[in-house]
């Protein structure tokens, strides 16, 4: 009747009968004399008949009973009533307001850094998600290349150890569509694990996806908004991190597929991975039922935290106008809009406040491998009104970096 050798047993012979459910989840060793003594009182009941004195009962090891020790003193203290060393009755106990709770707790800072990240998550639009920590094997092949089975588990949908939190995510998105809600935009964080040398490496990690209209229906002319595209997540990401004060981040595309994602990139800080992000194949989606394109990121959480600057900086108004300048060019179309970016913060021309693209054009009168990109440059002095020479001044350094960094043809 140990629970643990009939689990063990049970699950090595891939047999399960009521027996083995019933006794692998623990019964009362002493409850064969009980119920003999209820069967012979039946008897006599229904059938008559003599009662035969003494027990028999072949059992290899007589089992010793466990005696719980109970202070009465310390009872009545955390209780708040006196309780007499009898059988009192839990309804005589009265109820008071509960107390409210004093002193503090090493982890109050990390309650406090989740609850930051999920108000964060949820003001830009993302619902809080919930998985399971056990899923398949088939699924956690899908986002590792090694993972930690269970050696007793309790069904096959059931055992492994998350590596990571996208193959819930997955289930969750399937579940929603199932349920004719079509346009999802969720997060999720939790922990998940992977096989370490010595021991199991555990990380909380932070997962979102989306997939559908990126917004209801327009009120002006009742036309879907669109679809959710990459640039979705990448802008809530960056949202994101610029809330955590983390800055300098990169992404770095991969040039092959993975058994998850059909295009993909890596985030970096330097050289620290923090995550990754891109497109669900489309036909893993077909599996999952999911009829739009599907966008997942995955981050380590615990890195995101330790990396970010928890401090705010404040800084006056500007008192001054800006002046604008804008950038028309070709440029090959395997330039991205980091390429553009980072090529202008090197140049460090002055008074350069913000970058921003506006307009991506390819089609009639663009060569074939070029793609035309117009981006806003925005100067402003701190101290005083910026001039037009200055800005120009500026405005053509940034230009001709532009033209031998990234052999841009200004139109």
């Amino acid at each position: 009747f140990d629970p643990r050798n009939i689990r063990a047993t049970s699950k090595r012979l891939a047999l399960s009968t009521d027996s083995s459910y019933r006794f692998e989840r623990g019964c009362d060793l002493e409850i064969a004399d009980w119920a003999s003594q209820r069967a012979a009182q039946l008897i006599l009941e229904t059938a008559g008949g003599q009662l035969a004195e003494g027990l028999i009962d072949a059992y290899p090891a007589k089992h010793e009973t466990r005696e719980v020790t109970l202070r009465h003193a310390k009872c009545d203290q955390l209780l708040g009533v006196t309780i007499a060393p009898a059988v009192y009755g839990v309804d005589k106990i009265p109820s008071t307001p509960p107390r409210g709770a004093t002193g503090s707790n090493t982890y109050d800072a990390s309650h406090d850094e989740l609850a930051h990240c999920r108000g964060i998550l949820c003001g830009l639009g993302l619902n809080e998600a919930q998985g399971q920590t056990l899923i398949s094997e088939a699924s956690a092949q899908l986002a590792a290349d090694d993972y930690i089975p269970l050696l007793y588990p309790l069904s096959q949908d059931m055992n492994v150890v998350r590596p990571s939190l996208l193959p819930g995510l997955l289930d969750i998105l399937k579940h929603n569509l199932n349920h004719k809600n079509a346009n999802v935009a969720l997060f999720e964080i939790g922990r998940t694990f992977s096989p370490g040398e010595a021991s199991t490496n555990e990380q909380r990690s932070l997962a979102i996806a989306l997939t559908g209209d990126r917004g209801s229906e327009s009120w002006k002319s009742g036309e879907e908004t669109g679809k959710c595209d990459i640039f979705d997540l990448k802008g809530a990401l960056e949202a994101f991190f610029e809330r955590l004060g983390l800055r300098g981040f990169n992404f770095n595309r991969r040039d092959e597929e993975t058994n998850l994602f059909i295009e993909s990139a890596t985030l970096q800080l330097g050289k620290q991975s923090l995550g990754q992000i891109g497109q669900l194949k489309p036909l893993l989606a077909r599996d999952y039922d999911l009829r739009d394109p599907v966008f997942l990121a995955e981050l380590n959480l615990d890195k995101l935290l330790s990396l970010g600057r928890a401090a705010k900086s404040f800084k006056q108004l500007a008192k001054h106008p800006t002046i604008r300048r804008d950038i028309a060019m070709l440029v090959d179309d395997s330039t991205t809009h980091d390429d553009v970016t980072r090529t202008i913060k090197k140049t460090k021309p002055d008074h350069l406040e913000s970058v921003e693209i506006f307009d991506v054009y390819r089609g009639e009168g663009i060569p074939d491998g070029k793609k035309s990109v117009a981006y806003a440059l925005t100067f402003r002095h701190e101290e005083r009104s910026l001039k037009d020479k200055e800005a120009d001044k500026a405005h053509a350094k940034v230009v001709e970096a532009l033209k031998s960094k990234l052999g841009a043809e200004i139109r």
